[in-house]
């Protein structure tokens, strides 16, 4: 059995070397930035100090968030192989509602 591998186009090495977004995929360029913001992200969070400014910078200055547990959940059914249960809208929390000191993080430790 001999395998048949597509062979390389010329091109391939050429279109490596393209700058994102420069011909007719523009969004390349964005998901380019991104993957850098994100990049940080994930070398920020992974430091044993957990420098969360890295995030801070680029997020709003008005933000508005929610927890991603609801505020109260209650059981409307349990079964041993089945629960069921309820919980209440998302409260935001409106960071309009409060401006931080200098100094402060939007993510505390």
């Amino acid at each position: 059995m001999n395998p048949h591998y597509r062979m390389q186009s010329p091109l391939d090495e050429v279109i490596r070397k393209t700058e994102a977004g420069s011909d007719a995929f523009v969004t390349e360029k964005y998901a380019e930035e991104i993957e850098v913001m994100l990049g940080g992200w994930s070398t920020a969070l992974r430091s044993p100090s957990r420098d969360f400014q890295v995030i801070a910078k680029c997020m709003a200055p008005l933000i508005e968030a929610c927890r991603l547990r609801p505020a109260k959940e209650q059981c409307l059914r349990s079964e041993a192989d089945l629960q069921v249960w309820r919980g209440t809208v998302f409260q935001p929390i409106d960071a309009r509602a409060r401006v931080p000191p200098p100094g402060n993080e939007l993510f505390p430790g």
